[in-house]
């Protein structure tokens, strides 16, 4: 009884953990704000179901680095809620893929994590503070290995090798940027405000609502505006090779939120572009995957066989556990601490008689085999007459009539007389 209700109170506690992750995963929130596989207001899964809703399109996520993309076609690349500040110092290789992409005809766009107002660190001022942790570790560093007493190798400089990896991707594409604050209300919270398109962008929607403070400036003049707050371009758009980059100073707009309360359906198309497959990156937002046995899994569908081979094992592990037939009196009796008393070699004979010969014929069986050891004894002639005749007698009787226990005694008191 106690097993079984601590095997019920197992289950029950595995069953409540599944059900909350579950939850959160149909939720979406342990994933980054503005990820398609989010749900609530700060993710962006409305728009991908949406777009994977029309039959004309290919949709779908992007898990892996760029250099596994390989579209059949020049796609759509939708960068989602990045970080503006990770256009100063970006992995050489994550550039050169996506200019490699964008120069055979894709559509890259950016759209950039909103904010209400200016940061209170400018980005050089963060990028100095860094660069000072860093320089104090280093030295850290040397100070330990002088006092365990071993030759220090020169530290390699941090710029060279910063050079050699990292590129700035506003020196690159010729761009930059800055903030101007969001009005605020009486009590003090921060208000969306409209942003106008610019003449030569015609087939867009005169305004838009906007809810954040970033814009862009010092553009070269290959980049092309298509909206901006006054005199500052929020949304530029630029070719690069056979395809083109774009660059939204919010992403509120293809947020659930935005899709829900400010709906700009061709906006949306325009940003989509003219490309049939549409890629939403997760990686930049840190959701990737490793492919290995479980992803060759799913990929050839191999979940009935998982679940044939889990289904075996408990098995194994339940016929080793649990035994179906009871105990013998005999062992039952060893496990309690009794003495079982031994059969000498009598006892396994009578049971063997017991089981191959009827109870009726056990007499005539008895003198049958007497007869075969001692019948050519002449001093058994005379008495082995009379028994002979008892026999015939009792053999003579019906099966049911017959008197086995009688017959034998008889026998027995006319084998004595020779005595």
């Amino acid at each position: 009884m106690r097993k079984a209700l601590l095997i019920l109170i197992a289950v029950a506690l595995v069953a409540g953990l599944t059900q909350l992750f579950l939850l959160r995963f149909a939720a979406g929130d342990v994933y980054p704000p503005y990820s398609t596989l989010r749900a609530d207001p700060l993710g962006a899964r409305a728009l991908y179901d949406s777009l994977a809703s029309l039959r004309a399109l290919a949709v779908r996520r992007n898990f892996q680095s760029l250099d596994r993309l390989a579209p059949s076609s020049p796609p759509t690349l939708f960068w989602l809620g990045e970080s503006i500040h990770e256009m100063k110092l970006a992995p050489k290789w994550v550039v050169e893929d996506l200019e490699s992409i964008v120069k055979s005809g894709a559509r890259l766009v950016f759209t950039f994590c909103p904010l209400e107002e200016a940061p209170r660190k400018s980005w050089a001022e963060r990028e100095k503070e860094r660069r000072a942790d860093e320089k104090k570790e280093r030295k850290k560093k040397d100070a330990q290995k002088e006092d365990k007493r071993r030759p220090a190798r020169p530290a390699p400089r941090h710029d060279e090798d910063e050079e050699a990896t990292i590129v700035s991707l506003s020196e690159r594409w010729a761009f930059d940027w800055d903030y101007a604050d969001l009005p605020q209300n009486q009590n003090g919270t921060f208000k969306s405000i409209s942003v106008k398109r610019r003449a030569d962008a015609a087939t867009l929607p005169e305004t838009i609502r906007w809810h954040t403070a970033l814009y862009f400036t010092k553009l070269d003049p290959s980049w092309r505006i298509l909206y901006s707050r006054g005199k500052r371009p929020v949304l530029v758009e630029r070719p690069l090779g056979r395809g083109t980059i774009v660059f939204v100073a919010d992403s509120y707009l293809l947020s659930n939120e935005g899709l829900r309360d400010d709906r700009e359906p061709a906006w949306l198309a325009w940003l989509a572009g003219p490309n049939t497959t549409l890629v939403f990156d997760e990686t930049h937002l840190g959701v990737s995957e490793s492919p290995g046995i479980m992803s060759l899994a799913r990929q050839y569908r191999l979940h009935g066989l998982l679940a044939g081979l889990l289904v075996l094992v408990a098995l194994f592990v339940w016929k080793n556990a649990v035994s179906f037939v009871p105990p013998h009196d005999e062992e039952s009796g060893t496990l309690r601490g009794e003495p079982t008393a031994g059969k000498d070699a009598a006892a396994g004979l009578v049971n063997l008689l017991r089981r191959t010969i009827p109870q009726r014929n056990l007499t005539l069986v008895c003198f049958e085999e007497w007869k075969k050891s001692f019948a050519h004894r002449k001093e058994f002639a005379a008495h082995l007459a009379r028994a002979q005749t008892v026999v015939d007698a009792e053999r003579s009787r019906p099966p049911g009539k017959r008197q086995p226990v009688e017959t034998y005694r008889e026998v027995c008191r006319i084998l004595a007389e020779r005595r």
